[in-house]
């Protein structure tokens, strides 16, 4: 009996043995995390020293910039680049979080780089029927060591341009539509870059009977904003064509008169510096 007990105690000793080491085995390696912390403050992202081990700290209060207000949606994308592209994090927060604009972790040592992606609504998982929401982006590399290095700031820029159109003579019975062709079907936030060209043209949003303005996603030199409207006299539907220009963080004006008898169909387009710099007009 008694040997029997020591072949029991043998085994139980060697199955334990065997469980301390599977569980030394798949335990993580904290010695080769470093601790990072990514603020957005005044549209402006910290990559910083952060006390503690290799464990996500709960969320605490953020002294908010003002100008996060202008944005109640933040995609952050952790990318990285060796060996190859992988994703290593992804975070949606919203505004009503009390760490908003603040995210805390740990990563293995090695190259990366951030995409950050603010939106002033939920940004859409399709295509939208209209306009994206004004987007503020931006991505920048950076190297995780062996010991946190000196804080990484980074910004948001603009990544739309606004479009503005006033029909100035039109009333609400000329029923003026007004379209945008070449918008962008899709916002990488990976990437951070737009891409694809819708088919049809997209509707840009009337806000009263002579004015019509949306963002404009795409950044293209020779756009084509199309004027639809009825004859007051016949009642049939006529376009009217305007070739003009869209840069990020600027706003275009399109303006003139469908129905004025001095300068009907006329239209002077605008590109203004109240966003970014190097204004633009065109006249024709």
């Amino acid at each position: 009996m008694t040997k029997r007990l020591l072949i029991a105690c043998g085994v139980a000793m060697t199955f334990f043995a065997c469980k301390k080491e599977d569980n030394a085995a798949t335990a993580p390696s904290y010695a080769t995390k470093v601790a990072v912390q990514f603020n957005v403050s005044n549209f402006a992202s910290q990559i910083e020293p952060m006390d503690g081990k290799n464990v996500r700290k709960a969320a605490v209060s953020n002294s908010k910039d003002a100008s996060l207000t202008t944005v109640s949606d933040l995609y952050y994308v952790i990318v990285g680049t060796t060996p190859g592209f992988h994703i290593v994090k992804s975070v949606h927060q919203t505004s009503d979080a009390l760490d908003f604009g603040v995210i805390k972790d740990s990563l293995d040592q090695g190259s990366y780089y951030i995409a950050v992606t603010g939106t002033a609504q939920p940004f859409p998982s399709e295509t939208p029927a209209g306009a994206f929401p004004e987007i503020f982006s931006t991505r920048v590399d950076f190297t995780v060591g062996s010991t946190p290095g000196a804080p990484l700031a980074l910004t948001l820029q603009r990544r739309v341009g606004l479009l503005e159109v006033n029909v100035l003579d039109a009333t609400p019975a000329d029923e003026v539509k007004v379209f945008f062709s070449y918008e962008a079907t899709s916002f990488d936030k990976t990437r951070t870059v737009a891409g694809g060209d819708r088919n049809t043209p997209m509707p840009v949003a009337a806000k009263s009977a002579t004015k019509f303005s949306d963002f404009i996603l795409n950044d293209l030199n020779t756009p084509t904003v199309t004027i639809e409207y009825k004859n007051r006299a016949t009642g049939a539907t006529e376009r009217k064509f305007v070739v003009t220009k869209i840069k990020a963080n600027n706003k275009t004006t399109v303006t003139g008169t469908l129905y004025s008898p001095d300068n009907r169909n006329e239209f002077k387009v605008m590109v203004n510096n109240a966003w970014g710099a190097n204004p633009t007009d065109t006249n024709f």
